[in-house]
């Protein structure tokens, strides 16, 4: 770090200045000079460009103590080498607690966690900077020396708390969270439930709190997709979701905006390949469009068809997949392989063992049943229906095939419905894809329901996504 940048930004008056990271040795005798009394927080480098929910910066900087005439306050805290995409946000708070009013906030991000591109450096140093106001910092204005200062944020604390406190949602919020989830949908969520949602790296959650109750919170699980045949990474929004009394504050300066650009700028600005969906009613994917935060690329549609004969068809059989027979995987590799060369013009998410085990198999709450289709004569498979029975009715939550082979499957989960009693089928599928699926007895509906993808922060044109994907309710995390 250049001792001459930081003559400028530092406040005049000394205190406890707080060195995180390595790299600042070279400093260390102007800062003593100047009448600054140094403390240092070093970092474990092999953990500092790795976290979950935590990183290592923000638990140094708890953890340091200032001088005993500094009332616990730091005057300044400078961060050295500071990765990204780690993500800021939990040692942007921690530094709003540990400095004075009007106290100094440099983080100096390490040089190989940018793009080369000029542009989308300055992108994403706009990103961090928002970020930092966001959670009660002033982003100094040092445009007389940007070539010095590119690879820099620099904050002073605000006089005024935000109004909401944005965090990353981790085991130790799960109580709060559980609360405004029963208050925003009726319903509780279970610890296992959220558990196989967020664990292991699947998802994130980014909350707004004021006065320790969470107020917003906005979910993202990670899925594994291909887009026209390129294995991609997308973020599918989940439990998106504000407090039924803060509802009336949906702008840009509201909870629910906040937390909705914090996770479009943690975890796709810095991916600006990844893909981001979700499946929100019109009325609340309006409401992103309003504010810039997203535009819509497709629609759901809903498909139902009455119950059929329950006589054996002569061509094909059933059975159940076991999942503990290597050759079911190896057939359901074969169907997933032919439907994606089926699909080199869509998105779609990834359809292997793998997804199908996580997402039924292993699921928490709801069982679901993994049907083989085959063919009588030669046992060649010929697609994988996945159902559950809700109420009256059978739900065809998922297929993988080839498909051509659609309408086979679609009336053999037909004739699976009347034999358990139930009255018809239905499906979601994404509204291009309906021809595949419909016939004479069958309804179509509108359910409400749109495929929003992010405009907020860089990513693929919204132009070329229109009507690409291929999503049917087993695509959801609630269904």
């Amino acid at each position: 770090m250049r001792i001459e940048p930081l003559i400028e930004i530092l406040p005049k008056t000394a205190g406890t200045l707080l060195r995180v990271g390595s790299g600042v040795d070279e400093i260390a005798p102007w800062l003593r000079e100047a009448g600054y009394r140094l403390v240092d927080a070093p970092l474990d480098q092999s953990a500092a460009a790795v976290l979950e929910h935590h990183d290592e910066a923000s638990r140094a900087l708890l953890a340091a103590e200032p001088a005993p005439q500094d009332g616990g306050l730091f005057a300044a805290i400078l961060v050295q080498d500071h990765r990204l995409p780690v993500p800021p946000l939990a040692l942007l708070n921690a530094a709003h607690d540990r400095l004075r009013t009007g106290g100094m906030l440099v983080i100096s991000i390490a040089a190989d966690s940018f793009p080369a591109d000029p542009a989308q450096r300055r992108s994403h140093l706009g990103y961090l900077g928002a970020l930092a106001t966001r959670c009660g910092f002033i982003v100094e204005d040092r445009a007389e020396d940007q070539d010095a200062s590119a690879d820099l944020v620099v904050c002073r604390k605000g006089a005024r708390a935000p109004r909401w406190r944005l965090d990353l949602l981790d085991e130790g919020a799960i109580a709060g969270f559980a609360d405004l989830f029963r208050k925003a949908f009726n319903t509780d969520i279970s610890l296992p439930l959220w558990h196989w949602k967020y664990s292991d790296g699947r998802g994130h959650g980014i909350i707004a709190r004021r006065d320790e109750r969470i107020i917003a919170h906005y979910g993202c699980t990670r899925r594994q997709v291909l887009c026209f045949g390129r294995p991609m990474s997308a973020l599918q929004m989940c439990d998106v979701m504000v407090d039924p009394r803060e509802r009336g504050v949906m702008t840009k300066q509201g909870a629910m905006f906040l937390t909705t650009a914090t996770m479009l700028e943690l975890y796709l600005a810095l991916q600006p390949d990844d893909l981001a969906f979700g499946f929100p009613s019109r009325r609340s994917s309006r409401l992103g469009e309003r504010l810039g935060l997203y535009a819509e690329v497709g629609r759901i549609a809903e498909i139902r068809w009455p119950a059929v004969s329950t006589r054996p068809r002569l061509r094909t059989r059933l059975r159940a997949i076991d999942r503990d027979d290597p050759g079911d995987r190896a057939l359901i590799a074969g169907l997933w392989s032919s439907m994606s060369r089926d699909l080199e013009g869509a998105i779609v998410v990834i359809r292997d063992w793998e997804y199908l085990r996580y997402r039924y198999l292993d699921h928490p709450q709801h069982r679901y049943d993994l049907i083989l289709v085959t063919s009588r004569l030669t046992s060649r498979p010929l697609g994988l229906l996945v159902l559950r029975q809700v109420g009256e009715a059978f739900e065809l939550l998922d297929l993988v095939g080839p498909l051509a082979h659609i309408p086979l499957l679609v009336d053999q989960a037909r004739r699976l419905a009347a034999r358990a009693g139930a009255g018809s089928v239905f499906a979601w599928i994404t509204r291009q894809h309906v021809p595949r699926f419909v016939t004479k007895d069958a309804t179509v509906t509108d359910p409400d329901v749109c495929i929003p993808t992010n405009v907020w922060v860089e990513g693929p044109d919204v132009e070329q996504l229109q009507d690409k994907w291929w999503l049917m309710s087993g695509d959801t995390e609630f269904h």
